[in-house]
């Protein structure tokens, strides 16, 4: 298994491990919400904000979980693997940026948001450059 794959393996698990936090941290930030919205937050509101955060968190580890098993597939440049890597790592990519250009000011004050979205960036980098290089190499077979 190649450098390339490596990066792609590890880096899908730790787009999965964010799903895995993301998720532990659900309970946590619902019952945040609730407390800092003074039981203004509307039942609907409440719910569509742990639909979205429990959706993500599941998207994150199914993301996370085909990066790791298209790594090794890299080495052999196939092409589904250099498809389902790609299209993941720009989404993974995409994640960051818009939730830093939708942000308000004071969220991006918030450490673990910005840690978050830095570790996302870097993730979806590293598997741009891994996939380009896999592309770029001769299929072992």
């Amino acid at each position: 298994m190649g450098w390339h794959a490596v990066v792609v393996r590890a880096c899908g698990g730790l787009v999965a491990l964010a799903g895995m936090l993301h998720l532990a941290m659900t309970g946590h930030l619902m019952h945040w919400f609730r407390a800092v919205s003074h039981d203004a937050l509307p039942g609907t509101a409440y719910a569509a904000m742990l639909l979205n955060h429990v959706v993500v968190g599941v998207l994150l580890m199914a993301v996370g979980a085909s990066l790791w098993f298209a790594g090794p597939l890299l080495g052999r440049r196939e092409r589904g693997a250099i498809a389902i890597a790609g299209a993941n790592a720009l989404a993974v990519l995409a994640l960051p940026v818009i939730v830093v250009l939708t942000a308000t000011p004071d969220m991006l004050d918030a450490p673990p948001f910005v840690i978050a979205a830095a570790l996302l960036a870097l993730a979806a980098l590293l598997n741009i450059v891994a996939i380009a290089a896999a592309m770029r190499r001769r299929p072992n077979r």
